[in-house]
């Protein structure tokens, strides 16, 4: 199935919510070495709970592509962004 995705506008809302994050007066500057120091923080821990997911081929090959350990790191992405919206 084909779904016609609006990435423009996809791109538009994560680029306000970077600028708008940017702008709180408590969020630290961040230096370009910082940045490059940064990691994904991987959880720990037995929370995990196995279940059957579909998602798009090309979000799946992303992952795939950075190695082992792509499962982790898609639970990551979705942590943090649960993360986010717990702050709104």
């Amino acid at each position: 199935m084909e779904r016609n995705i609006d990435w423009e506008r996809i791109d538009a809302i994560i680029d306000e919510e970077l600028k708008a994050a940017a702008l709180q007066a408590d969020a630290p500057r961040l230096t370009e070495e910082m940045l490059r120091a940064a990691a994904v923080a991987m959880p720990t821990g037995e929370t995990r709970v196995p279940i059957s997911i579909r998602i798009e081929r090309e979000v799946l090959d992303f992952f795939k592509r950075q190695g082992p350990g792509y499962q982790s790191r898609i639970n990551a992405v979705l942590n943090a962004y649960v993360r986010m919206q717990g702050r709104r």
